[in-house]
Parts: C-alpha cells; structure tokens; sequence
C-alpha cells in the first residue's frame, strides 16, 4: 500500500465520521441547527473527495531524503 493510499484511506475514514456527524445534528439527533449540520455534511463530502482524488489522480508523496531504487 503506497503512502498515497494510506494517507487516502484515513481521510476517507474522517470524512464519513464527519458526514455522519452532520447527518446526525440535521435529523435532529442534537441541536446545533440545519444550516450547521449542512456545512458540517458539506466538509466531510469534500474530504471524502479528496482522498479519492489523493489515491486514485496525484502523484505518489515521497518522502525527503529519501531515494529509491
């Protein structure tokens, strides 16, 4: 598993614990109001996003000072 993919995959995991988060307070589970929750939905779509464009469509993150091959 590339560093890419580890990366990824625990921004995904954050992400959906965010959405969740969000969806949780918009059907009423606590109150912290529709327009909050809508953002909060809002940030863990955008992080789910982004680690699948981080796994799947940037270049591989290398470590400094570090050489392969």
């Amino acid at each position: 598993m590339s560093k890419n993919q580890k990366v990824g995959l625990a921004l995904a995991i954050a992400g959906f614990a965010v959405l969740l988060l969000g969806t949780a307070g918009y059907i009423g589970a606590y109150d912290i109001g529709e327009t909050v929750s809508l953002v909060i939905m809002g940030i863990g779509t955008v992080m789910i996003w982004m680690s699948v464009a981080l796994m799947y469509f940037v270049k591989d993150i290398s470590d400094k000072g570090t050489q392969e091959g």
